[in-house]
């Protein structure tokens, strides 16, 4: 998906949130697999690491829509079919930019 100077800030603050979330999901997760075999205890902790999951996903969330807003439909065209399975991959290698357009950084596609 090729940017313009305007959506560049944007992104990078998108990136940021879905690169925070992966974090807290991994520490939560990781966190979660060490624990009390009791069943109130885990109910407790699955508990909390939802409500974790939700604000990380509500920062995702917010991010997304801020960039979404900004973006012209054949932008939109391209989240709509990559924005949540992420990474969104940034262009395809057969997409040019237009002049005063970027690709984004800050994420790449994993594979």
């Amino acid at each position: 998906m090729c940017l313009s100077a305007g959506q560049e800030a944007l992104w990078a603050n998108f990136a940021a949130a879905f690169r925070q979330a992966q974090g807290t999901m991994k520490l939560t997760e990781s966190f979660l697999k060490n624990q009390p075999a009791a069943a109130p205890e885990r109910i407790a902790l699955d508990v909390e690491f939802l409500r974790r999951r939700l604000v990380a996903f509500e920062m995702v969330a917010e991010a997304a829509n801020e960039l979404y807003a900004t973006l012209g439909p054949e932008q939109e065209s391209i989240a709509d079919r990559g924005l949540l399975i992420f990474p969104v991959e940034r262009s395809t290698s057969d997409v040019r930019c237009p002049p005063g357009v970027r690709r984004p950084s800050g994420l790449t596609r994993r594979g």
